[in-house]
C-alpha cells in the first residue's frame, strides 16, 4: 500500500497531474461494512489557500473550489491509479483533510490513524443511509 500512496501522491499531488492545489496524499484500504474485498480510500491534503492561485472559473455553484471537490479528486486519482498501478483498482472514496495527515515523531504518516478516521466516515455514512431508507410496515 505504501507504494500505491507514493505513486498516487507523486503523480497527482506533486503538481504533474494537473492538481496544483493538493499538498500531499495517502492511500489506505478498508473492508466494506458487509464484507468483501477492501476498498481504496485516498486522503488528500490541500495546500494553504494563500499559496494556491485560483484559476478563473474555479468556483462551483456553492462557491467551493471545484479543483478540491472530492468528486473531481476521485476522478483524477482513479485515472492516475488506472494508468500507473493497475487498471482493475478502483478508488472508492477521496477525503479532503485540511488539517493534514497524522504524523508520528519520525514524521511518517500514521496509516492506522487514517484507517480509523476513514472507518468512522464509512460507519457514519452507513448509519445515515440506513436511517434514510424507508422501512416496510409489517
Amino acid at each position: 500500500m505504501c507504494d500505491a500512496s507514493t505513486r498516487v501522491g507523486a503523480g497527482a499531488a506533486g503538481g504533474t497531474g494537473g492538481l496544483e492545489g493538493v499538498l500531499e496524499t495517502a492511500a489506505v484500504a478498508l473492508p466494506p461494512p458487509g464484507g468483501g474485498p477492501d476498498r481504496l480510500w485516498i486522503v488528500a491534503v490541500p495546500k494553504p489557500q494563500s499559496s494556491v492561485p485560483e484559476a478563473p472559473g474555479a468556483r462551483g455553484r456553492e462557491g467551493r473550489r471545484t479543483d478540491l471537490d472530492p468528486t473531481v479528486l476521485r476522478n483524477l486519482f482513479a485515472g492516475v491509479v488506472r494508468r500507473g498501478l493497475n487498471p482493475l483498482f478502483r478508488v472508492h472514496r477521496v477525503l479532503v483533510a485540511p488539517e493534514g495527515l497524522p504524523r508520528n515523531a519520525s514524521n511518517k504518516t500514521m496509516r492506522r490513524v487514517l484507517r480509523e478516521r476513514c472507518a468512522e466516515v464509512q460507519e457514519r455514512e452507513a448509519t445515515e443511509r440506513a436511517s434514510n431508507t424507508p422501512r416496510a410496515k409489517l
